[in-house]
This record gives structure tokens, C-alpha cells and sequence, in this order.
């Protein structure tokens, strides 16, 4: 089965994690932690459990915060999305990046977030940068058509291979509409899957969310010393 495009109208099971529930302890952080290994049951439209278990990186989101994965090889899922970019780059191997604005332009936490992202692109050894949003991908028609009855708002989540990058929507499965021996399980349908075209550093950088964070590629002269990652620790469940 090709992933992610073969799974609209199926069924996953699957809790995303929603984060945000890291306070300010993280503001300013590059983290490259806040992975988890994801091996996901798939559904057909009769809840008949199809093909081998689909499996991927997940990347968390933590608000004013950069969370980066490595992007080799096993593909990454980042999410829930309501208007942060993620960046694909190079440095020292493939990475993806999820920067974790906040719901406003002044929020501390988006300047904090950008202030680590800032120190990303400081970074000389960081080239081949692109980026989007993923949010930007969906209509309010594309949410209209991804609600269930008596279920919550969909949950737009970025989907990245070594070649391509998508955007994804999952709408979460009501108990009330699911069989009793399904009762209790985080199932999701995969209501719509789209290509994104990722953009430039270059061109990103000179819009409304990013203007003034950092300097262009591949011009650093005078660039600041790069925020410090934190690595080897846990952050407790949300």
C-alpha cells in the first residue's frame, strides 16, 4: 500500500499526542527528543484490520519550542498543526523540524520559538532548507467534508518521506459510532491527504511569521552561537 495517499477513507488506530503540556520550561529549546516510534494498525471501511502495520517517527509538538527529527529513511508524522511550519534541512544528515508557535504573532511563546529556530539557521553546517505549513493545505469546505457526526474538529498532521511531504487530515472516530468490541480505542479515519509544495528559506523568511528571525542562506556573517539542544531526557506524558 503507498502511504500516506492509499489511506483516505480508511481507518488508523492511533492517540496523537496533542502536547502543549510542557508549560514554559521548554521556551528557547532545540529538542531532539520528543520522538516516538509509531507502529499503527490500518482499517478498511468495515473496521477489518488490512496489510502490514504502518510505521513511522512521531514528532511532538511543544510550544515555544524547536522539536527536531532525523528524516532518513523511516518516514514522520509531526502534528497537531493549527499554523506552524515545518522545515526539512540538512545538517549532518536529513532532519525535519516542527517550530512551536503559539496561536499569536507576540504570544512569548512563538517568539520564543522563533528565537530557537533563529539559532537553527545560525547554525553554518544547516543548507537545503524548505518549508510550510501544512495547515494552509485545507478549505473550510475540506473540514466540513472531514467531520463525523457527533465527533470533535479534524487533526491536521504533517507526513514527511525522504522524497515527498504531505499534508493530512484525521478525524477522530465518536464511541458512540463504533462497535462494542471496538469501544474505548483511539480510532481515526483518514479523511484527506494532500501533496505540499515546500518553499525556500529564502522566500519563507520574508513573510509575515518569519521576517527578521534570521539571515538568508547561505550568507551568516556575524551569525549568534546556536540556542544549545537538549538531549537524553524525558518529558512526562501529557
Amino acid at each position: 500500500m503507498a502511504m500516506p495517499q492509499d489511506l483516505v477513507g480508511r481507518y488508523i488506530e492511533y492517540k496523537i499526542d496533542m502536547g502543549g503540556g510542557g508549560g514554559t520550561t521548554d521556551y528557547g529549546q532545540v529538542l531532539t527528543t520528543e520522538i516516538d516510534r509509531a507502529s499503527v494498525v490500518i482499517y478498511n471501511t468495515g473496521l477489518v484490520q488490512i496489510g502490514a502495520p504502518w510505521v513511522f517517527y512521531y514528532l511532538k509538538y511543544v510550544p515555544g519550542a524547536v522539536t527536531v527529527a532525523p528524516l532518513q529513511g523511516r518516514p514522520v508524522m509531526t502534528g497537531p498543526l493549527s499554523g506552524c511550519y515545518i522545515f526539512r534541512y540538512s545538517q549532518n544528515g536529513s532532519k525535519l523540524a516542527h517550530v512551536g508557535t503559539a496561536h499569536t504573532p507576540t504570544d512569548p511563546g512563538t517568539l520564543a520559538a522563533k528565537t530557537a529556530w533563529g539559532g537553527v539557521m545560525a547554525d553554518r553546517a544547516v543548507n537545503n532548507v524548505t518549508g510550510s505549513s501544512p495547515f494552509h493545505c485545507f478549505t473550510t469546505v475540506d473540514f466540513g467534508n472531514a467531520m463525523i457526526k457527533g465527533g470533535q474538529p479534524p487533526i491536521i498532521v504533517g507526513y514527511y518521506t525522504d522524497a515527498a511531504s504531505y499534508a493530512m487530515l484525521l478525524s477522530k472516530v465518536p464511541t458512540a459510532n463504533l462497535p462494542h468490541s471496538y469501544k474505548g480505542r483511539a480510532l481515526l479515519r483518514v479523511s484527506s491527504v494532500k501533496q505540499m509544495t515546500m518553499q525556500s528559506w529564502a522566500t519563507i523568511r520574508q513573510g509575515p511569521k518569519f521576517v527578521g528571525t534570521a539571515p538568508p542562506l547561505p550568507s551568516r556573517v556575524g551569525r549568534a552561537p546556536p540556542v544549545p539542544s537538549r538531549v537524553g531526557r524525558r518529558r512526562a506524558p501529557h
